[in-house]
């Protein structure tokens, strides 16, 4: 007789092997395929390249018209939440 109920499954085990990643060899490895002599390959990693580097150039940057907008919106928003409570003040205590 086969008791299933008191069989207890294994743990899940993982085969993780981390990779070593060295980032002066990976740039030297892009510069020597940049100016390789292979046109096609050249031609699709200026485009890599270009949009690589306008993404790490935007990141953590916050234009000031979003920033002008943003304190605009919260001082008009403050404006209305504290000109409608005052509204409302006056109407319950009846001034």
């Amino acid at each position: 007789m086969n008791l299933k109920f008191l069989h207890r499954p294994k743990p899940r085990q993982f085969n993780y092997k981390p990779l070593y990643y060295d980032e002066h060899k990976e740039e030297l490895e892009k510069l020597k395929r940049r100016y390789s002599d292979d046109e096609k390959n050249d031609y699709s990693n200026r485009i890599h390249e270009g949009f690589r580097r306008k993404r790490a150039n935007s990141f953590g940057v916050v234009s000031p018209t979003k920033i002008l907008l943003t304190i605009f919106v919260i001082v008009m928003a403050l404006y209305i939440i504290f000109h409608i409570v005052d509204k409302v003040v006056i109407k319950l205590l009846g001034f």
